[in-house]
């Protein structure tokens, strides 16, 4: 199952009614959270109070390794050569792309800045009988009166 996460209005909505005196079984179908969810968010509850419990809590991740002003010059080389590998465009820039993988190249170009990549679609051989229809339209292609 994918991983979701809880609103704060959800988080607002299980603590009153745990309030209101209602059943964490009735919380969770009330409130569309797993019950699991509600049993947890109701500990962290009464540890902490009302007050606390909504607080925001501090982000304890890993900063990222390109900044906006990288994004903006990977976004600019591939609008001037759109056809530019991820390769390609971090040898270009190597002091500043030098910690960065190419595969992270590839997701802020996916993720970040929305270029998708794409293929030229292919074109169909003709056969021969599609060659002669086509050349029979082509010949017939202008109608005139006589």
């Amino acid at each position: 199952m994918p991983i979701s996460t809880t609103s704060r209005d959800k988080w607002k909505e299980v603590f009153t009614l745990y309030k209101a005196g209602h059943n964490l079984p009735f919380i969770s179908n009330k409130t569309s959270v797993k019950l699991r969810t509600t049993q947890h968010l109701v500990e962290h509850f009464k540890e902490m109070g009302e007050g606390s419990a909504l607080a925001s809590l501090p982000m304890f991740s890993r900063p990222r390794k390109t900044t906006l002003k990288t994004h903006v010059l990977i976004s600019r080389q591939v609008a001037k050569e759109p056809r530019l590998t991820a390769q390609e465009i971090k040898e270009k820039k190597p002091q500043l792309l030098e910690h960065v993988s190419v595969r992270s190249v590839q997701d802020i170009l996916h993720n970040d800045l929305g270029h998708k990549c794409y293929c030229a679609c292919k074109k169909p051989l003709l056969t021969a009988l599609q060659k002669k229809r086509v050349k029979f339209c082509k010949k017939y292609l202008v109608w005139r009166k006589k």
